[in-house]
């Protein structure tokens, strides 16, 4: 499971019909717990003291799904009213009163042999469990973290409609290159550039526009992408998506986000800033970070399946004789002469979506690398790696 990813919070409501019904119902909560789910169950959540009453109010209003463990005596409890498995069957009905067409209530059938259910959950599909079927424990493992077994695909358009969701990113990405051929003519640049490799969706510029502005990350200056507020830099609405050119100060970027969402960044360095004959390591470390982050948060907002591919690139330029540096006096680099022969690098790699904290820092070092090696063979440490990408992953530029 993704380090990022929601746990699922998944309630048993059940009837103590025997000790062994109880062992089983506790076995059980143990393998949804196994499974990435966080399980509210009497067993060990009460003890003395605590207000039974209050548990299940709050335990059924908590929870994303209520597994209800239908043996034929906590039906008959359920209809009739009687004991905590009526009375939480009462919360259940006044949920369901509200929203028929919830999915948040599982009918579990155990030690039933009619197949019966409560009433109010009469129409509900059901998941038998009345002989020990591991295939009916991973339904409901899949059915609280929203993976159905079998999924829908995508419905495309008809042949003759197919457009841009299936073009060649290369050949745009090239296009968009050419928009800032004259800006960086002069000066060193820095491309960035991620797609799904597989889309198929098809975004309008107002969903785009509005997802990559939640998706900004702010925590170093200038954000990869960014929505500025000044009239002159404002997103531009294209036939296939939205771009920007934003010029400040004597810095400039060009993105272009397309409804399939294929990204593109094009932007001056920051080193040019303090240092124009430099390039700072942990400054680029912290920028390609930055860009992995962004390809995250974004296809989070744009509601990209997971375990989507993603491929991403790098590309620097105008970098020749360029000494390697650091932007913070606290990672001095050694007084080894480091300069770079080549004016232009680049590299790329793929990773699932959504990634993980660890895998942004695998994969920008699989970026990096081969940048950092034209400089006299310097290859920072899988360790400053891991720290300066997990600082900024926290709000910190180190």
């Amino acid at each position: 499971m993704s380090e990022t990813a929601t746990i699922p919070k998944v309630f048993i409501s059940y009837s103590h019909d025997t000790p062994e019904h109880k062992k089983w119902v506790l076995a059980l909560a143990t393998r949804l717990a196994d499974g990435g789910i966080d399980v509210a169950l009497d067993q060990w959540d009460l003890g003395p003291g605590h207000d039974l009453t209050a548990y299940m109010n709050d335990a059924v209003a908590k929870a994303d799904k209520v597994v209800l463990i239908c043996s034929t005596r906590y039906v008959t409890k359920v209809n009739d009213g009687n004991g905590g498995a009526g009375y939480e069957g009462m919360i259940v009905h006044s949920e369901l009163l509200r929203d028929t067409r919830t999915s948040k209530f599982i009918p579990v059938l155990r030690e039933n042999p009619n197949g019966d259910v409560p009433t109010a959950l009469g129409t509900k599909m059901y998941v038998d469990l009345r002989k020990d079927d591991d295939s009916g424990i991973d339904e409901l493992i899949r059915s609280a973290h929203g993976m159905p077994r079998v999924v829908r695909p995508p419905i495309g358009r008809a042949p003759s409609l197919q457009r841009s969701s299936r073009a060649n990113p290369e050949d745009w990405y090239s296009r968009q290159r050419a928009v800032t051929i004259e800006e960086f003519r002069s000066r060193a640049s820095m491309e960035l550039t991620f797609n799904l490799t597989e889309s198929s969706i098809s975004i309008d510029q107002d969903t785009l526009l509005s997802a990559l502005r939640k998706s900004e990350v702010r925590t170093f200056g200038w954000p990869l992408g960014l929505i500025s507020p000044r009239p002159e830099s404002q997103p531009r609405v294209r036939a296939n998506g939205i771009d920007a050119e934003i010029r400040f100060q004597g810095s400039y970027d060009y993105w272009a986000l397309r409804n399939d969402g294929a990204f593109y960044v094009r932007q001056s360095l920051f080193e040019d800033k303090r240092d124009s004959e430099s390039i700072f390591f942990n400054t680029r470390i912290v920028r390609v970070a930055e860009g992995m982050q962004l390809a995250r948060n974004l296809y989070r907002e744009l509601n990209v399946g997971q375990g989507s591919d993603v491929a991403i690139a790098i590309r620097h330029d105008g970098i020749r004789d360029r000494r390697l540096g650091s932007s913070n006096p606290a990672r001095h680099m050694s007084p080894i002469l480091r300069k770079i022969n080549e004016d232009e690098i680049s590299s790329s790699a793929h990773f699932e979506h959504p990634a993980t904290d660890a895998v942004i820092v695998s994969t920008t070092k699989i970026l990096l690398d081969p940048f950092f090696m034209l400089f006299d063979f310097f290859k920072p440490s899988d360790t400053v790696y891991e720290e300066i990408i997990t600082s900024f992953l926290n709000g910190q530029v180190t």
